[in-house]
């Protein structure tokens, strides 16, 4: 299928049509590309670079999105580990009550 793109000053895709435009670049494609600020334009071919892709105004990348969300998962990984060693120290704290012995 072909579909005629305009890109940014890094290549990057800023806009597509199905339909010819004289000012845009016509380009082959398999399927269009639907997240298309993630697609370089190299040659005549167009590449799938979301690792490098701009940032959309107001929004951040997949990947940018991913990290974040890595980072909160690690803190709160954390957290449960201090939770879970401080209930197991008050759970042994109770057995001592309870036997009355030591640990």
């Amino acid at each position: 299928m072909e579909i005629w793109v305009s890109v940014d000053k890094n290549g990057f895709l800023d806009g597509y049509s199905l339909n010819e435009q004289p000012d845009q670049i016509k380009v082959e494609v398999e399927k269009i590309p639907a997240d298309f600020t993630n697609w370089k334009l190299e040659g005549s071919k167009l590449v799938h670079d979301p690792e490098n892709a701009p940032i959309v105004e107001g929004g951040l990348t997949e990947t940018e999105l991913l990290r974040e969300e890595n980072e909160k998962l690690k803190k709160e990984l954390e957290v449960t580990k201090e939770d879970l060693a401080n209930t197991q120290l008050g759970l042994a704290e109770v057995y001592e009550i309870v036997l009355g012995g030591e640990i």
